[in-house]
C-alpha cells in the first residue's frame, strides 16, 4: 500500500544538509555537508516603543531592525575539508581576507596588520553588500526521498567559536566538534508544494 503523504504536515527535523561556498566556489567534501545537530537558525525584530500622550491603555510598536542568532553546528571530528581550513585560516592565522573582507589581514604576535582605518573606512554599504565573496552557508531540510522541504541561506558568514569536545579515555563516544557561526543575512526558501 503506497504510503499517503500530507501536504501541510510538519516537517521532520531529523533530515538536513550544509552546503557551504567560499568564494562563490562550494565545498567539494561531503564531510562538510553532514552534522549531527544544527541549531540557532533565529531572526528577531527589534522594536521601539512610544507612549501617546493620553492614551494610558496602550503603546505603539516600530520595528527598528532585524538581527540574526548564531548558528551553531555540531559534527564528529573529521580530516581536514574546506570548512575546517577555513576556520583554521581565520582563527589560527587571523586571516581576515578568508571572510570576504577586502584588505585582508592578519596577527603576527598577536597584533593585527594591513587592516587599517583607510581601509576599514571603505567599507561603504556596496562592500559589505558584497561581503558574500566570504563564506555563504545553505542549510536544507529534505523530505524522505531527500528533496528539499525547506532552506536557509546564510550570508556574510564569520566563525565567532570552535570546540572541541572532551578527550576522555574512559569514553567511546564520538569526539564531537561545534562551530558557532554569525551571519550577516538569512534567506529563508519555504519550497515545499
Amino acid at each position: 500500500m503506497a504510503k499517503i503523504i500530507e501536504p501541510n504536515a510538519p516537517s521532520l527535523s531529523h533530515r538536513f544538509t550544509a552546503t557551504f561556498f567560499l568564494n562563490r566556489m562550494p565545498s567539494v567534501s561531503a564531510a562538510d555537508m553532514r552534522f549531527q545537530r544544527i541549531s540557532g537558525l533565529s531572526r528577531e525584530m527589534s522594536v521601539k516603543t512610544i507612549n501617546e500622550g493620553g492614551d494610558n491603555v496602550g503603546s505603539r510598536h516600530l520595528p527598528e531592525r532585524v538581527t540574526f542568532g548564531n548558528v551553531v553546528l555540531e559534527r564528529g571530528v573529521m580530516p581536514t575539508t574546506m570548512l575546517t581550513d577555513w576556520l583554521g585560516r581565520a582563527f589560527n592565522d587571523f586571516d581576515i581576507s578568508v571572510l570576504g573582507i577586502a584588505g585582508g589581514g592578519k596577527a603576527v604576535n598577536g597584533v593585527m596588520h594591513r587592516l587599517d582605518a583607510k581601509v576599514l573606512g571603505q567599507l561603504t554599504q556596496k562592500a559589505l553588500d558584497q561581503f558574500s565573496d566570504g563564506l555563504t552557508a545553505i542549510i536544507m531540510l529534505l523530505d524522505e526521498h531527500n528533496l528539499p522541504i525547506s532552506s536557509w541561506t546564510l550570508t556574510g558568514v564569520v566563525p565567532i567559536r570552535w570546540q572541541v569536545g572532551d578527550l576522555d579515555a574512559s569514553s567511546n563516544t564520538v569526539l564531537i566538534n561545534t562551530m558557532e557561526l554569525a551571519y550577516h543575512r538569512m534567506r529563508w526558501l519555504g519550497v515545499r508544494a
